[in-house]
């Protein structure tokens, strides 16, 4: 047979031999998984905005970064499929989704260091 016969794992999995010498495993993620995390991320984006009009000083900043990481996690996990896969991948992306979530973070918080120097409307690198 060709190497793109395909072939019956022996869990049950639909298995494609690549020509590389790896192997495609199919991933049936259920309607009612997918609609969840949906539903998780549109909540998740809906208390992004809520936390906005509530005034927590600097809080504000790493409550929405924390958001935005749990949602990255959620999004690779499952819609990208991570979560089914080798679990040292799901390590190396989430300790990276966490640095980015440091680093813009803090990033951000220095922009309160500067802040009051800005005068509205005033440019000096700009001239018309």
């Amino acid at each position: 047979m060709s190497d793109t016969t395909q072939n019956l794992a022996t869990d049950g999995n639909t298995v494609l031999d690549e020509p590389g010498g790896g192997e495609l495993h199919v991933h049936v993620v259920p309607l009612w998984m997918l609609a969840g995390v949906f539903a998780i991320l549109i909540f998740l984006t809906v208390l992004t905005v809520a936390v906005t009009y509530v005034d927590l000083g600097s809080m504000n900043l790493w409550i929405a970064m924390i958001i935005a990481g749990v949602k990255a996690i959620l999004v690779a996990a499952i819609f990208m499929h991570l979560a089914f896969d080798k679990s040292i991948y799901s390590v190396i992306f989430f300790s990276a989704i966490f640095f980015v979530v440091l680093f813009i973070g803090l990033v951000l918080m220095d922009t309160a260091a500067y802040q009051p120097d800005m005068i509205p409307g005033y440019a000096p690198g700009i001239s018309q």
